[in-house]
């Protein structure tokens, strides 16, 4: 089973390659390539085999189903002599992380011998404070709403564009312009994917959020989706229902694709996608994905 999806922004030439291992309650570890040298992994509840290539580890808040694979993804990381990833996480849970290392280290004798990153100050990171990243990206923590303490992630992608006033110039004269000393350049990040991990759907009406309604890919949670359970339950849990999402659909006009995670173990992937096409309108529906592939693998199981 391949178990990557390709996800393709509607009318733009960007295209993403996502591992979605995630049920609520149970693992979540979602990685993100952009090509073969850009990849991100975003909770690491599970080492999946994807997430093991993956440099950098953004782990969005403490509960054991997005953070207690993390010993393992140092240890395979070390296994298959690869340098240790940096792992990015909530200023809150730095701490308890680096202990329960610690504590897996002295258990397996040394086996893993090399630290949790290569610095603990690129540990903790607080929400609003950039980090660098390679191919002229960085990730940005902002906040979320869930039970503990938490975060997500956006990242922004470096481009170069023109200065409004000058797009109707052509290249010869664009040559001019900068031959004087004219800036007709403006560099700027745009929001390329952004990840929320566990939340209500309070997030999304943060102001201090604005970004991440305008980001290419929007990776977020929808742990209730049918009518069982009510959408107020789902917020009293720290989480969204797809309810939210489909009430509120207006909001997702601007973003580039969609796509949701972390369903509770109850569905099946038939499920998910009738009530997705159920509830979503079709503008947005066209540019949603339901990944289960830990489901699909178990061939669906459900209780």
């Amino acid at each position: 089973m391949n178990d990557e999806i390709e996800v393709r922004v509607p009318g733009s030439p960007k295209r993403f390659h996502l591992n979605c291992w995630s049920v609520s309650g149970l693992e979540s570890c979602v990685t993100v390539r952009v090509d073969d040298s850009v990849r991100y992994a975003f909770d690491i509840g599970h080492a999946t085999r994807a997430s093991i290539m993956c440099d950098h580890v953004f782990v969005t808040h403490g509960h054991i189903d997005h953070c207690g694979a993390l010993p393992k993804h140092v240890s395979q990381r070390e296994l298959r002599s690869r340098p240790p990833s940096t792992y990015y996480c909530p200023p809150d849970i730095e701490e308890s992380l680096l202990t329960i290392c610690q504590g897996f280290a002295a258990m397996n004798e040394g086996y893993i011998n090399k630290p949790l990153s290569p610095s603990r100050k690129s540990v903790a990171s607080p929400v609003g404070q950039d980090i660098p990243l390679s191919h002229g990206r960085v990730a940005r923590p902002f906040r979320t709403y869930h039970r503990v303490a938490s975060q997500g992630y956006l990242i922004y992608a470096h481009t170069r564009t023109r200065i409004t006033e000058y797009m109707h110039l052509s290249g010869p004269e664009i040559g001019e312009y900068m031959a004087q000393g004219i800036q007709v350049w403006e560099n700027k990040h745009l929001p390329e994917i952004a990840y929320t991990g566990d939340t209500t759907f309070d997030t999304f009406l943060d102001p201090d959020n604005a970004d991440l309604l305008r980001s290419s890919i929007l990776i977020t949670e929808a742990t209730y989706i049918d009518d069982r359970q009510p959408a107020e339950k789902a917020r009293q849990r720290g989480h969204i229902h797809l309810q939210d999402i489909a009430k509120n659909a207006e909001l997702f006009r601007h973003i580039g694709a969609l796509v949701l995670v972390h369903l509770s173990d109850r569905y099946t992937s038939g499920q998910a996608q009738h009530w997705v096409r159920r509830l979503l309108p079709q503008w947005l529906l066209n540019k949603t994905w339901v990944p289960m592939l830990m489901k699909d693998m178990e061939g669906g199981y459900t209780y």
